[in-house]
């Protein structure tokens, strides 16, 4: 073997072990990088308009100014409503383990429905409905209060994307120019993949994701009006339920009118109803299609399971991590054809 083969196996192998221990250097900030990645292509229009307002078009300034935006306008106020949701768990789990509270609920609802006509079996007592129920509340707050309830964690990691995001805003295209000149691939071809990301990643994240969101909040709105219990926790399940494919919203609008039709009377349960009809369902037939765009279409369920899964792999960030890396996947999916009938070598 020459002496050429061997420095260039011993440079590979060094720089195998050195890009494992970066990696493991990184673990504990993947999430962090990757809301750092999806900030900075979601809000890269805002950060050029403001550079061209700032006087000297000074970078860190204009960046700084976009970041100070965007944690006023969005993560104080999701902050906020975190804080709200894991209280609303607590008092789901008091009220629900409160001796005779589920079953009190029971036999009014037997009451109220015997006026229509309709009878529930009378219960012999041996059954007991928070048996049944505390298990499906002990498991809400394990996944929603536990994704919280790190607090300083949760902190630091949203600080090293504040930071990253940061980074990116003000020398993103440096990086990726640096990419490209890494990558096998050919220059078109990195460049293809990049505009493809950044497509699918509005779409998802600007486009599914924020349509999701507004119909949570508009549903939080309803349920503040007509006096639900617990209406931002409803209201967070709401937005997730929005991603379910067929169903959406009804999946949670329609049993918690259902809840107000029996515990607080008709105005209430019809107003709901109305309401999730009109405010929550409509919503995505006139903001849809202006949020989505021209954006890469992707199903529903496919958005649904990379939230779920995100969340579960990341922690809170996940909520928009887990989208990204299905971004990630349809864009080099949509790329590979042209990749495989002509090589990623092609002469630029």
């Amino acid at each position: 073997m020459s002496d050429t083969k061997i420095q260039n196996y011993f440079y590979v192998l060094i720089l195998l072990l050195v890009a494992t221990l970066f990696f493991f250097v990184i673990k504990p900030f993947v999430s962090a990088l990757l809301l750092a990645i999806v900030m900075a292509v979601l809000f890269r229009p805002l950060y050029e308009f403001i550079l061209g307002k700032v006087v000297g078009r000074r970078e860190s300034l204009a960046a700084l100014l976009t970041i100070l935006l965007i944690v006023l306008v969005i993560f104080v106020p999701l902050g906020f409503l975190a804080g709200q949701m894991v209280g609303d768990v607590n008092d789901l789990y008091t009220r629900v383990t409160e001796p005779g509270r589920v079953q009190e609920f029971f036999d009014y609802a037997r009451d109220v429905l015997s006026r229509f006509g309709l009878d529930l079996p009378e219960g012999d007592g041996s059954v007991d409905v928070s048996e049944y129920a505390v298990p499906a509340i002990n498991w809400v707050i394990n996944h929603v209060g536990g994704i919280f309830s790190s607090l300083a964690g949760f902190t630091l990691t949203l600080f090293v994307a504040l930071l990253g995001f940061f980074s990116l805003l003000k020398d993103g295209p440096k990086l990726k120019d640096y990419i490209v000149k890494l990558s096998p691939v050919a220059d078109r071809y990195d460049e293809q993949i990049f505009d493809k990301m950044r497509a699918t990643v509005n779409s998802v994240i600007r486009g599914a994701l924020m349509l999701a969101l507004i119909q949570g909040v508009i549903a939080t709105v309803g349920y503040l009006i007509f006096s639900l219990p617990q209406p931002i926790l409803w209201g967070g399940l709401t937005a997730i339920s929005a991603l379910v494919p067929g169903i959406g919203t009804a999946l949670v609008v329609f049993p918690a009118a259902v809840y107000l039709l029996i515990s607080s009377g008709l105005v209430n349960g019809l107003g709901l109803m109305i309401w999730g009809m009109l405010a929550v369902g409509l919503v995505d037939n006139f903001l849809g299609p202006k949020l989505m765009g021209r954006g890469v279409k992707i199903h529903s369920f496919l958005i649904l399971i990379s939230v779920v899964g995100g969340l579960q792999l990341f922690g809170p960030i996940g909520f928009i991590a887990g989208p990204l890396v299905l971004s990630l996947f349809i864009a080099l999916l949509d790329i590979y054809p042209i990749l495989a009938r002509h090589g990623i070598h092609e002469t630029n």
